[in-house]
C-alpha cells in the first residue's frame, strides 16, 4: 500500500508524540482493510476553539467536538474507481481536538489508546461515505466502527 498520511499540528495545546504514533497505523490498517491503495489523508490536530468554530460553520453546532471529517468522496466505490489510476487519491481531511478526545476518555472511562483509534475509525468511515443518524450503539455505522476497533487491533 502506498498511502500518504499527513499530520498537522495546528494547536498550542500539548500533543504527545504517542498521539502521532497512534494515528498513522490505524489509518493504514483501515485503508488496507478496505483495499484502498494510493490514498492520502490529512489529519489536523486542532484546538478546542478551532474545532468549535469549524463545527459552528459547517454543522451549525456552536460547541467543540472531538472530530470533524471532510471527505472528498461520497462512496467507497468512487474511491476505489479513482484509486485504480496511478495517482494517489486524497480522501479528505480529519480535524481532531486532542483535548476533546481526552474529555471523552474521562467521560466514558476509556484510555486514550482506545478512544483515539475509535475516533480515527469513525472519521475514516465517514471518509468512505458511511453515515449515522444518532450515537445509539445499534446504529449500523457505529456497530461497524466497534467491530473494526476490535479487529484492526490485530494488525
Amino acid at each position: 500500500m502506498d498511502s500518504g498520511i499527513e499530520i498537522l499540528h495546528e494547536t498550542q495545546e500539548p500533543v504527545s508524540q504517542e498521539t502521532d504514533k497512534l494515528i498513522c497505523p490505524w489509518i493504514a490498517a483501515f485503508l488496507e482493510h478496505y483495499c484502498i491503495r494510493q490514498a492520502e489523508v490529512s489529519v489536523h490536530l486542532a484546538s478546542s476553539e478551532a474545532i468549535r468554530q469549524l463545527n459552528r460553520e459547517f454543522r451549525g453546532k456552536d460547541y467543540p467536538t472531538d472530530i470533524l471529517t471532510f471527505p472528498q468522496y461520497e462512496t467507497l466505490d468512487e474511491i476505489k474507481e479513482d484509486a485504480q489510476s496511478s495517482l494517489p487519491v486524497h480522501l479528505g481531511d480529519m480535524i481532531i481536538s486532542v483535548k476533546e478526545v481526552e474529555e471523552n476518555c474521562r467521560e466514558f472511562s476509556v484510555s486514550f489508546e482506545e478512544e483515539l483509534p475509535r475516533l480515527i475509525i469513525h472519521g475514516m468511515l465517514h471518509m468512505i461515505g458511511e453515515v449515522h443518524h444518532s450515537y445509539d450503539k445499534q446504529e449500523p455505522m457505529l456497530s461497524v466502527q466497534e467491530e473494526l476497533l476490535k479487529n484492526l487491533k490485530k494488525w
